[in-house]
């Protein structure tokens, strides 16, 4: 409804209101028609908006107004009244400015959020300033619902219609408010919140402040040319320039025409200065054009300085990033580092710009306020640790801890993260892929984002039996075995022995269940994984003996704890150096850095330059000569149709 009237108004007075008199101002056209019906359509919609402002004004008065306290009890409302306003008022404000669903905080979010109505009315002079305020819309708003449309109705000046709906721009401070409500309604959206954060917002309201003043400068336009020549352009002499609309040879042009020439004269005097642009003849014009030409300065110096603030905000960070990485470059060149150590390293710093910005992310964890940091931790972290089968019915006081002792870690393709039967952690996949291999020889698996594995390094960490490597770089959240053992003692003080039973019991029947139905659906190791997040579903299922399960109990009794190991169905003579080493050599071509991949890309690099280059040279310069054309086969054999195999290829591989 705001946009229609804000589009609608200067377009209808502009391009249709005549401003002479005749006969055919009384006449009834099509254009009011539709016009009309979507008049009637918009003052409906106002008129619910009014009642539903009203309600709100009402008790917002009632609260802030000092004159209240004078009013008698029988002239206020009831108590259930109030209530009842007080309610919509609460389910407006908590509409208007609080945000729905998940959202990335940014500077211009918080700044709405500390200046809402009701911390502004903690002071007297606030109370006041936001009462004026709302005093302020109502009159607007009663100045929009005088039906004023019933006296050229009633007179017979039936195109005066165009010109009373004036009125209704005083609903024009509407726009700011809709826009806040759309923003907060799907703020979980990406694309809200790039247009939100810091400088972009400043950015689009500019654009968007652009292309209104250039709606409303077509429009006075046009209206000075039908000022001075009527709306058919009859009163202007057509044999002179006697105005810019006869010089542009608009006489008897339609709106729609009318309406191109005008915006696009309109966007060159603001986007350009005046440049190259419409010349002005009367007076009336050249003031106009003076104006205008002003507001387009004022225009295009705002648009630059949030372009330039733009580009500092977010280049600022990269380029802290370039000097870092220069800096280390240079070090390791001073120090005669060797090339695939370099090549590690700066292979580690793209990985860390392109996945998160070079933003550290422990660092700004700890900016955040304590009880902040507990809510992130919680979102994080504690989830992960949920899901772990012998973990997921503890308390959430436990789960926390644990969450806390949690350490970040990266790891580069091809580092040996875990070794068999000496792991004493368990890891959570942040981001990468890490491999799996373990002794019974069977086929390496993965770990994908959002897995985790070692989980019985926890209770038993002598018997693991895989060895992990990265595949490739990786984030990993590390929980070491002395950090759950210091929580399971102060969360379980006094029974910590039987609590691990009852969790290695846990993870026994978890691992029995995972193989019986890994039998039942006929599934090889390796290939599917039913455990969900957890890594005991990408090796061989196995479980844990009776007597070995028989020791943990003897042994707790001792305050040790030990059990049995991890029995694979898989056979095979390969022991898991031989897997790791032969995982190595298979795929250690294929990382970056390699010799193999150093060659591949140079000749992917020199086949996408070729094919750019040829294809439009080939159409131009080759097939457009004499008696042939580019659009026509011609049947013929030259080095040319020999390459371009091999090139196809490349770019298949691509």
């Amino acid at each position: 409804m705001v946009l229609y009237i804000f589009f609608t108004v200067p377009f209808r007075v502009a391009f249709y209101y005549n401003t002479r008199p005749s006969h055919q101002n009384h006449q009834w056209s099509s254009d009011l028609t539709i016009f009309g019906t979507l008049d009637c359509v918009a003052d409906i919609i106002g008129l619910v908006q009014f009642l539903e402002f009203y309600q709100v004004w009402k008790t917002t008065f009632y609260e802030l107004s000092p004159w209240t306290s004078l009013m008698s009890t029988k002239d206020r409302t009831s108590d259930t009244d109030r209530m009842s306003t007080a309610k919509i008022m609460i389910r407006r404000l908590s509409s208007t400015h609080f945000p729905l669903g998940r959202v990335n905080w940014t500077i211009s979010s918080i700044k709405a959020l500390s200046s809402m109505p009701g911390d502004d009315a903690s002071t007297s002079s606030s109370q006041q300033k936001y009462l004026l305020a709302r005093n302020m819309e109502l009159i607007l708003e009663l100045i929009a619902l005088v039906p004023i449309e019933v006296i050229p109705v009633a007179l017979g000046a039936f195109n005066t219609l165009h010109l009373v709906r004036v009125t209704k721009l005083c609903r024009l401070y509407r726009f700011s408010n809709c826009v806040k409500r759309i923003a907060k309604i799907y703020s979980d959206r990406d694309l809200i919140q790039q247009i939100s954060s810091s400088g972009v917002d400043t950015l689009v309201r500019t654009i968007t402040l652009g292309a209104g003043l250039c709606h409303w400068v077509a429009c006075g336009y046009m209206l000075i040319a039908h000022a001075q020549c009527g709306v058919a352009f009859e009163d202007c002499d057509t044999t002179i320039e006697s105005s810019w609309v006869i010089r542009d040879r608009l006489l008897g042009a339609s709106v729609g025409r009318k309406y191109g020439r005008t915006l696009y004269w309109a966007s060159r005097t603001i986007v350009l200065l005046g440049y190259d642009d419409t010349t002005p003849v009367s007076n009336a014009e050249t003031l106009y054009a003076v104006v205008v030409t002003i507001l387009g300065a004022l225009f295009g110096t705002s648009l630059l300085a949030n372009f330039l603030f733009l580009f500092r905000f977010r280049n600022a960070r990269y380029a802290a990033y370039s000097a870092h990485v220069d800096n280390a470059r240079e070090y390791m060149r001073l120090q005669n580092i060797p090339r695939s150590v370099r090549h590690e390293v700066t292979a580690y710093f793209n990985y860390a710009w392109s996945t998160h910005q070079s933003l550290d992310s422990e660092e700004a964890l700890q900016l955040l306020p304590q009880h902040l940091q507990s809510k992130v931790i919680a979102t994080l972290r504690a989830n992960r640790i949920a899901q772990v089968c012998f973990l997921m019915r503890e308390s959430v006081e436990f789960i926390n801890e644990l969450a806390l002792s949690l350490v970040r870690r990266v790891n580069s393709p091809g580092d040996q993260i875990i070794e068999p039967k000496v792991n004493a952690q368990m890891y959570f996949v942040i981001r990468g892929q890490v491999i799996l291999a373990n002794l019974s020889g069977n086929k390496p698996n993965e770990c994908k984002t959002g897995d985790f594995f070692a989980e019985m390094c926890l209770l038993f960490p002598e018997v693991y039996v895989q060895r992990a490597i990265a595949k490739t770089f990786c984030e990993l959240y590390v929980l070491t075995k002395a950090k759950f053992d210091e929580a399971l003692t102060e969360y379980h003080q006094g029974s910590e022995h039987e609590t691990r039973l009852h969790m290695a019991q846990t993870l026994e029947r978890y691992a029995l269940q995972l193989r019986k139905t890994k039998k039942i659906l006929g599934l090889q190791d390796g290939y599917d994984n039913l455990s969900g997040r957890s890594s005991l579903g990408r090796f061989s299922a196995g479980r844990f003996s009776a007597g070995r399960l028989s020791a943990i109990r003897s042994k707790s009794s001792h305050g040790r704890s030990s059990t049995g190991t991890l029995v694979g169905r898989g056979s095979g003579g390969r022991t898991p150096a031989s897997v790791g080493g032969q995982w190595k050599q298979r795929t250690n071509w294929r990382l970056p850095g390699s010799t193999f991949r150093l060659w591949w890309d140079t000749i992917r690099l020199v086949a996408i330059v070729y094919i750019a280059f040829e294809v439009p040279y080939f159409a131009v310069f080759i097939s457009m000569t004499e008696g042939r054309h580019m659009f026509i086969v011609d049947t013929g054999m030259d080095l040319r149709y020999a390459v371009s195999p091999f090139q196809c290829q490349q770019c298949l591989a691509l």
